[in-house]
């Protein structure tokens, strides 16, 4: 349960801007991602297969992007980390091993202009969420008195603690000069049988997906593969910090994505709306 004091709520304000400063656009610029299909993927020092390989990879480990452009047309430079001493690496990977992930699959006309939370949401403190572009003093003539308030980088920030889907949630609501373009909700229960991340992880999906639709993208990314294969240890990954996941829907106006990762102490489960004219 959320804390009204102000040590507990801090972390989360944090949370709150350090995401959004690593993703000023939108998600798109923050979370390219690969993952390799072939049975085996090598990692080459120059976007060349005569130069010496770095590594060899297996089939569903996953990349990060190096570089938003392809080189010599076929070729994507990707971090990753080393199975033989868990370090970070990079290097080359050839475009026919690998595939994005997040990657379109359908194409939906759906969603309206205004950033809308999953269902179940009776107690949230306005009848009208906030649209896309609205002033900050338009958000707080709606939702009243924020619980937090802070300027990071030209970024404004206000908090609000409240109950959705029947969880305490910090609501964070992001501006850019003075308009909003990215609304957070944050979930930080602590559960005993660490499974229980993953059970409210899928009721929150189901929700979700009940109003725009299943994922167009989902993503496990493992980021220490120590429990990958002991499935009864994913909980215990997961407050760890070994592994995040991702799902992803899109609307004529906001991206959607729900992802249930570590920071800090907690693990945080998150429902980002992104305003995609943020990305003019």
């Amino acid at each position: 349960m959320f804390k009204k004091n102000k040590e507990y709520i801090t972390p989360l304000l944090l949370l709150l801007g350090i995401s959004l400063l690593s993703s000023a656009g939108t998600i798109e610029a923050s979370e390219k991602k690969f993952v390799v299909t072939a049975d085996k993927a090598n990692i080459y020092l120059d976007p060349d297969v005569s130069s010496p390989i770095i590594e060899t990879l297996d089939k569903g480990e996953y990349l990060t992007s190096g570089s938003p452009r392809k080189f010599r047309k076929v070729w994507n430079y990707v971090y990753f980390t080393s199975k033989k001493n868990g370090k970070t690496k990079s290097g080359y990977i050839h475009d026919t091993l690998v595939e994005k992930l997040f990657q379109i699959t359908q194409s939906r006309e759906i969603g309206v202009a205004q950033q809308s939370p999953p269902e179940d949401t009776k107690n949230q403190t306005s009848s009208k969420l906030p649209q896309w572009g609205m002033s900050i003093e338009q958000v707080l003539k709606l939702e009243g008195k924020p619980s937090v308030r802070e300027n990071s980088e030209g970024v404004e920030i206000i908090g609000y603690q409240k109950k959705v889907i029947d969880k305490d949630c910090l609501v964070g609501y992001l501006f850019v000069d003075n308009k909003l373009f990215k609304t957070q909700y944050n979930f930080a229960e602590h559960h005993f049988d660490k499974l229980m991340y993953f059970d409210d992880y899928e009721k929150v999906k189901n929700l979700v997906a009940q109003r725009y639709g299943e994922p167009e993208g989902e993503a496990v990314d493992w980021k220490d593969p120590q429990f990958k294969n002991d499935s009864d240890n994913w909980g215990t990954a997961l407050t760890l910090g070994h592994v995040e996941y991702r799902s992803r829907w899109q609307t004529s106006e906001s991206e959607i994505v729900l992802s249930l990762f570590k920071v800090n102490k907690d693990v945080i489960m998150r429902i980002e709306y992104s305003g995609k004219q943020s990305a003019d």
